[in-house]
């Protein structure tokens, strides 16, 4: 959260920086057109802040969400229903990949989902993917073209299930330079 009062002062000060160089150029230079342009650059302040922050602040309140359910034992308000893994054998667990909504990176665009190296499918925005494994250690990775997420490892119980949320990392400028860093994929809960 500490970056993102930063990038607030940092955008609250060019918005007033360009608001008030627009309006002293409009009115002592009388150029009304480049006064302008400063005023629109200041407006373009306000959604810049929204989009480059939306990831942390969407993260932050889910997180609440969860620590919310967890005290009162309840589902968590939005979340997918997981009910029963699908056709499991007895000693059979079930890694449950989820891609929350609300983020505007990818819209429209799959994350593909690498199980022990394997692609066992793909995640578009607001779904789930489920895949039935081995008990056992395995190593889970998040992939968009070029990039993704770093490897995760997780341990499946037998007639269990692990839970992973996928979602953009929360710097996907740096993201677009590595080949894991665009995204994040972390255990829910």
């Amino acid at each position: 959260m500490r970056h993102q009062r930063v990038f607030a002062l940092l955008c609250g000060g060019c918005a007033v920086a360009c608001a008030s160089f627009g309006i002293l150029w409009w009115a002592a230079i009388g150029d009304a057109v480049l006064g302008v342009i400063f005023l629109v650059l200041a407006a373009l302040q306000i959604p810049s802040y929204y989009l480059f922050t939306q990831t942390t602040r969407l993260r932050a309140k889910r997180d609440a969400e969860r620590q919310t359910a967890e005290a009162t034992g309840g589902r968590v308000p939005g979340s997918a229903d997981l009910g029963a893994p699908s056709a499991p054998g007895p000693s059979a667990g079930e890694i449950v990949v989820e891609r929350p909504t609300g983020y505007y990176f990818a819209l429209l665009r799959r994350y593909w989902i690498l199980i022990d190296g394997r692609r066992v499918g793909a995640v578009k925005r607001g779904a789930t993917l489920r895949t039935t494994v081995t008990p056992g250690p395995h190593t889970v990775v998040a992939r968009i073209d070029w990039t993704g997420s770093p490897s995760i490892d997780v341990d499946v119980p037998a007639g269990g299930r692990v839970v992973l949320d996928v979602e953009p990392s929360s710097d996907p400028i740096a993201g677009m330079f590595s080949t894991d860093k665009m995204l994040s994929l972390r255990v829910n809960g």
